[in-house]
């Protein structure tokens, strides 16, 4: 009887060992050394600007802090500002930022006027894509006057956003459509001549 106490408590004990064993290797297998390892997780991007208040003719710094699963991504593909004033499409540039390490992207710039306009970094690291739009006003300003009209910049966003895709889509179910008809249009075709060849047949 002591024997066979001594079997089962020896089993349990080599199965909870072996489980704990699996445990640390599972907690291993999660964990990473730097950035871009997982895919699982989006990159982050903390985008601010110094000063806070922005006032026309007065230099102004952009930074990008970019992250992945915790950690600095000190080499990013791609970060870029787009800077643009509302509905002014003359006012409109696409500016390459200065890698200052520990993952932080940076720009300076000079608002010449006041007015409000947007700023919308485009990030890409770690075989993903990331961008955000803020609004900025410069100096003293009416916003609820100047946003009341549309604003017609055409932004990198839109040469590549949905419009294009909803386009396809659009031509696709038209294509449906068509052929849909064409089906329908078959079938009573189908059906007119059947009926034709059974009142022969009766006559």
């Amino acid at each position: 009887m002591k024997k066979k106490l001594s079997i089962i408590g020896s089993v349990l004990l080599l199965g909870l060992m072996t489980a704990c064993g699996q445990a640390e290797d599972d907690g291993q297998a999660n964990v990473t050394s730097g950035p871009c390892e997982n895919t699982l997780v989006p990159i982050e991007v903390d985008f601010t600007w110094n000063p806070e208040i922005v006032e026309s003719e007065e230099n102004i710094q952009f930074t990008a802090h970019v992250t992945h699963d915790g950690f600095n991504v000190d080499e990013a593909d791609d970060v870029q500002f787009e800077i643009w004033e509302h509905a002014n499409p003359d006012y409109h540039h696409m500016l390459e930022t200065e890698n200052q390490g520990e993952g932080l992207y940076t720009l300076d710039w000079v608002f010449q006027e006041d007015g409000v306009y947007y700023a919308y970094y485009h990030v890409t690291a770690c075989a993903m894509h990331r961008m955000e739009k803020q609004m900025i006003v410069v100096g003293d300003v009416d916003v609820e006057a100047i946003t009341a009209q549309p604003d017609t910049v055409t932004t990198k966003m839109d040469g590549h956003g949905e419009h294009g895709d909803h386009g396809e889509h659009k031509e696709d179910g038209d294509h449906q459509d068509h052929e849909d008809h064409e089906d329908h249009e078959g079938h009573e075709h189908d059906r007119q001549n059947d009926h034709d060849e059974e009142e022969e047949h009766n006559h």
